[in-house]
């Protein structure tokens, strides 16, 4: 019997995936990150011939490309993320959804699916042009990409994590979206700014600087750069995230009420 509800449960989750799938194509926050995807890929492939310039390797390519990479990640995950739970309280359609015999953690993992699944679909459209133009620029792609994959799978898993989490107690969508920027884009960047100049304390556990190996995985930024096993660190950092405040979220979802 356990095993039939599991079942049943999990295919819940499955048809709440799909509507929220079929709400974000027909909305405007995809329409959103597909312009600005669209613009920083035409930018980076045809800035420098523009200037009289061109890419002298593969890896000049993967490390151009990638050092915007990780913002539109951000701002995907805020955009979608951020909203999935509270849209359904401000809306009013909790009231229909919670009355049909579907449980929490259905929709849940259903929305949570949803939001994994846009996400994926963006890192292989950005990676996959990334590796394309690569071979047209110089005849050749960087060594790294399977691993950017696994670290962009990674750090979806964690954004989502985390916008989930404000939305299971935010009040309104926009509330939800301003306050997960805030907590990626200032909080979490300026506490880590301000150990690392004060205390000179690494912050490995950083959710956004984490992220930021998907960029260093293919070599130095400067005068910047990560070893092999903190980039392998900063894949389990990020995963880790995203268990936490998953489970956080659910907790919050599940108690929450009109």
């Amino acid at each position: 019997m356990v095993a039939i509800d599991i079942k049943d449960d999990l295919r819940q989750a499955v048809v709440i995936a799909k509507n929220e799938i079929t709400k974000y194509i027909r909305g405007r926050r995809i329409f959103i990150i597909g312009i600005l995807t669209v613009i920083i890929l035409g930018l980076f492939s045809a800035l420098p011939y523009l200037l009289g310039e061109s890419y002298s390797d593969p890896t000049d390519v993967a490390l151009t490309f990638t050092a915007f990479y990780t913002f539109i990640l951000e701002l995907a995950a805020v955009l979608f993320a951020a909203t999935t739970i509270v849209s359904e309280f401000e809306d009013r359609t909790a009231l229909v959804l919670f009355t049909k015999p579907v449980r929490k953690w259905s929709i849940f993992i259903g929305k949570f699916m949803a939001c994994f699944l846009i996400l994926t679909a963006l890192v292989v459209i950005y990676l996959g042009y990334t590796m394309a133009f690569s071979m047209v620029a110089t005849g050749d792609v960087a060594p790294g990409f399977g691993t950017a994959f696994l670290l962009s799978f990674a750090a979806c898993f964690g954004l989502i994590g985390l916008g989930m989490l404000i939305s299971s107690f935010a009040k309104k969508g926009s509330t939800a979206i301003i306050l997960t920027l805030i907590l990626l884009i200032i909080l979490l960047g300026t506490i880590s700014s301000l150990l690392l100049t004060f205390a000179d304390v690494d912050s490995w556990w950083c959710l956004t600087d984490c992220i930021n190996a998907i960029t260093f995985n293919f070599g130095a930024v400067g005068d910047i750069s990560m070893t092999d096993s903190e980039i392998t660190r900063a894949g389990i950092v990020m995963v880790v995230w995203g268990i936490v405040c998953s489970v956080l979220a659910f907790l919050l979802f599940r108690k929450r009420e009109f």
